[in-house]
């Protein structure tokens, strides 16, 4: 599997986790993760947030934040990779970037 592809899974996998469904493909899904409450005031509760937050930030630091939000950019907003990139220019340097631990070849230049 190229380094692209593996990308788009973990970053696939990351926009899933934030919309609370465990990636299909993902393995070593929690029993009964689907019927867990999001989050609890009781601290030791199990929910999905206390279950997949490790995870998530895993997932995070591997790709890094651009992958991610490129993901989501281009996938659940509909925009092209070329909007992404300008509003990415213009938006993050406000934010600390997270820096990807495995870098994409260049497919979108």
């Amino acid at each position: 599997m190229d380094t692209n592809k593996i990308i788009e899974t973990l970053a696939r996998w990351l926009d899933d986790l934030n919309s609370w469904r465990w990636p299909k493909d993902m393995p070593f899904k929690p029993i009964g993760y689907d019927e867990l409450p999001m989050f609890s005031k009781d601290k030791k509760a199990r929910t999905k947030y206390r279950t997949q937050k490790t995870i998530f930030i895993f997932l995070l630091h591997i790709i890094g934040d651009k992958e991610s939000l490129r993901y989501h950019w281009i996938h659940n907003l509909h925009k092209s990779n070329f909007q992404f990139e300008l509003w990415y220019k213009d938006k993050m340097p406000i934010f600390p970037e997270i820096k990807p631990v495995i870098k994409r070849k260049n497919q979108y230049a």
